[in-house]
């Protein structure tokens, strides 16, 4: 007979019929240990007793531990999909570094994984005509950025402002100004240049649009500062494509040596990719120090901006107005006020041009 186990959640009754235990080294079938789970760990192993006329023999009630237990007897091992390994390209960092494009180790290792990852079996044109074309291209981008920036309106405005600000300060000449016999003189209206600040007049509209340049100068610090931080963000991106292209050229120049000497394909292929990265990898670095110029170039008009035309000529500046009221007053200054005014002048003029 086989054994009854005895569900104890069941809400009705159950009914209970003598039970015969088997033996020790037989094992609970599936069914049963599939009630088992529903057992309570705590509820009495050994069931005896009577109901009605019927005599209760002793039932084994299994515990969930006992149920676990024989779960994981059952437990039946992973499946393994069949395959094959892929066959690696035998290569070493020393080999790689024979051929002299970079000899940074980390360098080296990059193109060693790129080399053994490489799938020779799916070899292709394609795959050969494309090798590294993509860091190639993205350098491209970056090259027309620069170009962009360095064509930017913002520098040639910058340029045009200063280049005014200076025409207007070189043309003052404040021994004429302040020479009232010249400047009373018929004759010397007539003689005089027309280049020269040499009225009361054209200095005070000087005073006037040096004012409104200085306005313009200042209006023009932030996009400065702007243009220089992308130079530098697009010369770092530059910079680190570098690394790219020197990896897949050194992969490249391998690869080119294996196919050709193990009879594989494309080796032709790989030889030219190698040339052509090498290349740009050549015109990349000769222009590292053109990338410094762009980064230069905003930072030294942000210099003379800020240390000339925003603190110098603001300096300077009432003092001219001074000058030209006291002369609208009749009152000569004196040839040391003049010196000065004149030094300062020569001072800031010289560094604009600088």
């Amino acid at each position: 007979m086989k054994p009854t186990v005895i569900r104890l959640n069941e809400e009705k009754e159950a009914t209970v019929k003598p039970t015969v235990m088997p033996s020790s080294n037989s094992s609970f079938p599936d069914s049963v240990l599939t009630h088992c789970v529903e057992c309570p760990s705590t509820m009495p192993q050994t069931v005896s007793g009577s109901q009605g006329n019927k005599n209760i023999s002793q039932v084994t009630v299994m515990s969930q531990s006992d149920c676990q237990t024989e779960r994981k007897m059952s437990v039946q091992k992973p499946t393994a999909i069949p395959g094959f390994s892929r066959k690696r390209i035998p290569v070493t960092v020393c080999q790689l570094g024979t051929y002299g494009i970079s000899l940074a180790m980390n360098v080296l290792e990059k193109a060693r994984s790129l080399v053994e990852i490489f799938d020779e079996e799916n070899l292709s044109d394609r795959i050969a005509v494309m090798w590294g074309a993509d860091a190639q291209a993205e350098y491209g981008r970056l090259v027309h950025v620069c170009l962009s920036l360095s064509q930017s309106p913002v520098l040639s405005e910058v340029s045009v402002h200063l280049g005014r600000l200076i025409q207007i300060l070189d043309s003052i000449d404040l021994e004429k100004i302040c020479d009232r016999e010249a400047r009373d003189s018929l004759l010397s209206k007539i003689v005089k240049k027309a280049t020269h600040s040499n009225t009361i007049h054209v200095l005070k509209h000087a005073e006037k649009e040096i004012g409104q340049l200085l306005v313009l100068l200042q209006s023009s610090l932030s996009p400065l500062l702007a243009m220089k931080e992308e130079f530098e963000r697009v010369s770092g991106a530059i910079n680190a494509l570098a690394t790219t292209i020197e990896i897949f050229a050194i992969s490249a120049s391998y690869l080119a040596d294996y196919l050709v000497k193990n009879g594989g394909n494309c080796g032709r292929r790989f030889s030219d990719r190698r040339d052509s990265l090498v290349e740009t990898l050549n015109q990349l670095r000769a222009s590292e120090s053109m990338r410094a110029v762009q980064i230069e170039q905003p930072l030294r008009l942000i210099g003379v901006v800020q240390h000339v035309a925003l603190i110098m000529v603001p300096t300077w500046l009432p003092s001219v107005v001074l000058l030209r009221k006291s002369l609208e007053a009749n009152r000569k200054p004196t040839e040391t006020e003049l010196s000065v005014l004149g030094g300062q002048l020569a001072g800031i003029v010289g560094k604009l041009k600088n």
